[in-house]
């Protein structure tokens, strides 16, 4: 698991939970109308209605990590090579914005709640389960309604998405050796034994 791979399953989600696909821009590239902040996608032009992405809490990790050993082929040897692992949490912050203040558009009533109701369906966390993804639970819902540069008034919303996944790496680095035969000799009343397992 990469976190590329996660970020991009939960930013796709997202997107089609709210109905603000990816769409084609006028040079030809894709417009994310749900992007994660800071990108350089995240600067565009979108419609009336577009959504930033941020991991607030980072990755946590929940439980104990293990370690998981699994007999690989080198050459003529056979080594064992370590895999450690664990369950981790994270948090997304969806900051949802409209330049509509109507009813139907408003960010902190309509589009917050599509978001909280949606993203328990089976459609929308289908990017998110092939990529190892679960949503924990939908946080609160915050109104962040600002003024914009031309003084026209923006209806924004953040929502908290906490979400789990699996995450596990291979030490290729680690020699991996292990004792594949063991021999055992010892005397008893003048005989000798040999066990060799």
């Amino acid at each position: 698991m990469s976190w590329a791979t996660v970020k991009e399953a939960c930013r796709t989600a997202i997107s089609v939970c709210l109905g603000l696909e990816d769409y084609p821009g006028g040079d030809g590239s894709m417009v994310h109308q749900v992007e994660w902040k800071n990108k350089q996608k995240a600067m565009r032009w979108t419609t009336e209605k577009w959504v930033d992405l941020q991991l607030t809490a980072g990755n946590s990790g929940t439980g104990t990590d293990e370690v998981r050993w699994c007999e690989v082929q080198v050459g003529a040897r056979t080594i064992l090579q370590p895999t450690y692992g664990g369950y981790r949490q994270f948090s997304v912050q969806v900051t949802i914005c409209s330049e509509s203040q109507e009813d139907a558009d408003e960010a902190v009533g309509e589009l917050a709640d599509r978001l909280r109701t949606r993203i328990r369906r089976p459609d929308v966390q289908a990017p998110m389960q092939d990529a190892g993804v679960a949503l924990v639970r939908v946080g609160s819902t915050f109104e962040t309604d600002y003024q914009d540069q031309d003084g026209r008034m923006v209806s924004c919303s953040v929502t908290e998405l906490r979400m789990g996944c699996v995450t596990s790496e291979t030490d290729t680095t680690d020699p991996g050796y292990y004792i594949a035969e063991v021999q055992i000799e010892f005397e008893d009343d003048c005989r000798t034994f040999d066990i060799s397992t």
